[in-house]
């Protein structure tokens, strides 16, 4: 299958890779696709359905157990859910597991993740993220990936080089929220019937994530949107075409997401018990209200482990690290606030707020400025136009940040120094 990076091929998950040595050849089949809104569970009244998500949910963890037992396992635990059902877990079977939290001291994360181990009695161990992670390791994250994935994402690298410490399993989240509702678009199958047409729907966001679209030239274009022709013949498989967005964000995206979690492997192998099939397809599945906002997800946590569910995540605590009702209003003020202090004050500073998890503005304009600068020489000479515009300060935006680090990355493989 094809990436968004030319000449570079992928697998999906569920997809089965035979490879013969002799022959120099690969056959590929697939096994399995995930199914999003299954009609069965549609007829299902919600305690049933909640039952059985019950029931997967506290299994998670049931294929690894000879793996977990007696073994020093550290746990990546964030402010979200999916950390925090996992550690719930292995409390309750026993496992004696070291819980990580790594972040700014005042970012929700880190305060969620605190609160959370303490409810449960457990000692946490915390490490800072500091800006001066991102110049120090990003390199290496970025040419051990072979460029798959940029600095943007060493935070956890970066965290566990610093420990400097061998475990017997590091048990990870990925895939618990893109296979339960959490990327689920708002889009109804009356809003996008045919196949062109929900390709489209998703088509005309690219310009306003993607700053350098309107700089392309229409081969380049042809050559992006026939890769998302590619995911769309994916999708269809077993997906009606309105669910191309969400395929495309949970599915697709997801096995170049990987990149960074491989990286990590090299203090511990690396369990992950969200990828399963029998989670995605129940989860996946799912009429799309019991999906929104993971509603049936949080329900069945909250009855296995409510002491520890009822707690807010990350995204509902105020700035006073209490929930709050108007979370959401709250959350989009202040990190307008944080992008637009940092703007007028020339990236002098920036409002330190709790919904920031890393200082990505900062360190593009101070540690990272001048491979910045390289980056976007480099990226400009491998595409043929010039980027010279993105190595100067401005508005920062978050589809900007992000398409700066890549330039970065290119830099990083491109310039000799990876």
């Amino acid at each position: 299958h094809r990436t968004l990076f030319m000449g570079i091929s992928k697998a999906l998950p569920g997809e089965e890779l035979v490879l013969d040595l002799d022959g120099d050849t690969v056959k590929r089949s697939v096994r399995w696709v995930p199914s999003f809104d299954l009609p069965d569970l549609e007829r299902e009244d919600e305690a049933k359905l909640v039952s059985k998500a019950k029931a997967i949910l506290d299994g998670l963890l049931s294929p690894h157990m000879d793996r977990l037992r007696g073994r020093r396992v550290l746990m990546p635990l964030s402010g979200g859910l999916d950390s925090r059902l996992l550690l719930c877990l292995l409390k309750k079977n026993g496992i004696e597991t070291q819980p990580l939290v790594f972040g700014p001291p005042r970012s929700n994360d880190v305060r969620v993740a605190r609160t959370v181990a303490d409810r449960m009695g457990l000692d946490l161990l915390y490490v800072p993220l500091e800006d001066q992670d991102y110049p120090r390791f990003g390199r290496d994250v970025t040419v051990r990936s072979g460029g798959m994935t940029n600095p943007m994402h060493c935070h956890l690298f970066a965290t566990l080089s610093k420990l400097d410490k061998m475990w017997d399993v590091i048990v990870h989240g990925f895939l618990g929220g893109e296979y339960a509702g959490e990327c689920q678009r708002t889009e109804t199958p009356e809003a996008a019937k045919g196949r062109q047409e929900a390709l489209w729907r998703c088509v005309r966001h690219i310009p306003g994530k993607n700053p350098l679209w309107h700089r392309l030239d229409q081969c380049q274009r042809d050559a992006v949107l026939q890769d998302m022709e590619q995911v769309m013949n994916d999708c269809l498989m077993e997906n009606a075409p309105f669910r191309f967005e969400e395929f495309l964000r949970c599915v697709d995206r997801q096995s170049l997401v990987a990149n960074s979690c491989t990286l990590i492997e090299q203090w511990g192998p690396v369990l992950y018990p969200f990828a399963n099939d029998r989670y995605a397809d129940f989860f996946c599945g799912l009429p799309p209200g019991l999906r929104a906002g993971r509603r049936l997800f949080r329900q069945a946590c909250l009855e296995l482990f409510g002491d520890v569910f009822q707690l807010p995540d990350h995204n509902e605590v105020g700035v006073t690290g209490r929930p709050s009702p108007y979370h959401k209003l709250r959350k989009r003020l202040l990190l307008l606030a944080h992008y637009a202090s940092f703007h007028l004050s020339g990236g002098r500073l920036a409002l330190d707020v709790p919904y920031v998890f890393e200082r990505h503005l900062q360190v593009l304009n101070g540690p990272y400025r001048e491979e910045m600068k390289r980056g976007a020489a480099v990226t400009g000479r491998l595409i043929g136009m010039d980027l010279s515009d993105f190595a100067r300060f401005g508005f920062l935006a978050p589809a900007r940040v992000s398409t700066r680090f890549w330039m970065i990355a290119m830099g990083f493989v491109f310039s000799g120094k990876g």
